[in-house]
């Protein structure tokens, strides 16, 4: 999707109005280990008005996310119009390693091996930890030097500077700060867990901890990080279910023992009696 991110960056630079871009991404994660993800990315109506965009991806972009497994559907609000790109994991354990892993979620929407979590493995429960590293504001400042010779530059404001125009180059560096651009958009990472983390440096927590918000355009924040346990529940219900059967044995094997025993007392006892009555007879 980068030539549509170079698009959008030049509306961005022309319009420097408040909530003018949205970018969410959306981490849902069951005790079951299955995951949805989404992303949705979405532009204020006023820009796609301005410069007569009608869509903010193109045909082969939309192939290339479907062939990743994304179902892609339309996202429209009062004030923004774009995308939702979902996909739903069956188990986070196919997209986990053992080896340290730097997830990228690029990646993740071009190449169905990409792993997500680095994950410790024991019999009853996996630790997850997931490291990301923060690229939006390098990412930014990497779609201002945008080379494509597709762009007609004259639907362009006249105060922006087009003296690289013959190279098919815009250089936008000196013309403002790239903090006020950023001040205009909503780019959030949000995770949902069905337990609450064991760690994360989220920018703000939620739900007794379930719930982790990061705040994208926080220049702060070079990586997102956090860890979290899941159950391994098919090993839980076999130990539970072997437990239940030993139970179940030792039970049985005590009924038959107390039901020997008693057995045996009740022929001692016959015996005994039998043995009285002939000593009597015999009398």
């Amino acid at each position: 999707m980068k030539k549509s991110c170079k698009v959008l960056c030049l509306m961005l630079v022309a319009f420097m109005i408040s909530g003018c871009m949205k970018m969410n991404v959306d981490m849902s994660i069951n005790k079951d280990k299955s995951m949805k993800l989404s992303i949705t990315s979405a532009l204020a109506n006023s820009l796609l008005d301005e410069y007569g965009k009608e869509d903010l991806i193109d045909e082969d972009e939309k192939k290339q996310a479907e062939e990743q497994g994304f179902k892609i559907e339309k996202y429209k609000d009062e004030t923004m119009t774009g995308y939702t790109f979902t996909k739903e994991f069956k188990n986070i354990d196919d997209i986990s390693s053992e080896k340290k892993v730097n997830f990228d979620l690029n990646k993740l929407t071009e190449d169905k091996s990409t792993q997500v979590f680095t994950v410790k493995k024991s019999f009853f429960k996996n630790t997850y930890t997931v490291v990301m590293e923060n690229s939006t504001e390098t990412d930014l400042k990497n779609q201002f030097d945008i080379e494509d010779d597709s762009y007609n530059y004259s639907n362009y404001p006249s105060d922006l500077d087009y003296s690289d125009t013959q190279n098919n180059s815009l250089d936008f560096s000196n013309e403002f700060d790239i903090s006020s651009l950023m001040s205009s958009m909503d780019m959030k990472f949000n995770v949902t867990l069905p337990y609450k983390a064991i760690s994360s440096n989220a920018t703000t927590i939620e739900n007794d901890g379930k719930t982790l918000k990061w705040d994208l355009l926080n220049q702060n924040l070079k990586n997102l990080e956090f860890e979290f346990e899941l159950y391994n529940m098919n090993n839980i219900y076999l130990t539970a279910g072997v437990i239940v059967v030993i139970i179940l044995l030792i039970i049985i094997i005590l009924k038959k023992s107390k039901s020997s025993n008693k057995n045996n007392a009740t022929s001692n006892d016959m015996i005994t009696k039998t043995s009285n009555n002939s000593s009597i007879i015999t009398n």
